[in-house]
């Protein structure tokens, strides 16, 4: 997964046939027990309830987001973004960025009023990106990843532009 500044990054929906290559890429960003198995991804890729966007360039998965939905009550629909994976070569790029307002898209298009994920309180640039496309955090979670804290941030998709 070397980046070439020649190669376009496209944004699409996840299919089946991106199994082998969402799970290469989890491993890649996730090692060791915090990354989904092939399983894992295979129920994802099959649920009502989820959605996958990818990113590939020059033949390659290069990043990915994973989008659940739940119903609240009757009327109301809340999200959780349960990853958001950019390969390390090719971070430093926007990849994340634009995975992150797919997903909101998504939401908007799902009528999702609330959207929330956690993530290591170690991961500033991660962090920073929430905050900056207008997340807050809603809780310090202190064992979240294991014996690493973590936060639960939450985006109202009211107060998104």
């Amino acid at each position: 997964m070397t980046p070439s500044s020649a190669a376009p990054v496209h944004l699409r929906r996840a299919r089946p046939g991106d199994l082998a290559g969402l799970c290469r890429l989890e491993r890649l960003c996730f090692p060791g027990q915090e990354a989904f198995s092939r399983r894992q991804y295979r129920a994802l890729l099959a649920s009502p309830t989820c959605s996958i966007w990818v990113l590939r360039a020059g033949g390659e998965l290069v990043g990915s987001a994973v989008l659940l939905r739940r119903r609240r009550g009757r009327a109301r629909m809340s999200g959780r973004l349960y990853s958001l994976s950019v390969a390390p070569a090719w971070q430093g790029r926007g990849l994340a960025r634009r995975l992150l307002r797919q997903v909101v898209v998504g939401c908007r298009r799902a009528r999702i009023d609330r959207l929330r994920l956690e993530v290591r309180r170690e991961n500033a640039a991660a962090i920073a990106l929430y905050l900056d496309e207008g997340f807050v955090v809603e809780a310090r979670l202190e064992h979240y990843y294991g014996r690493r804290p973590g936060l639960r941030m939450r985006l109202d998709m009211a107060t998104v532009g």
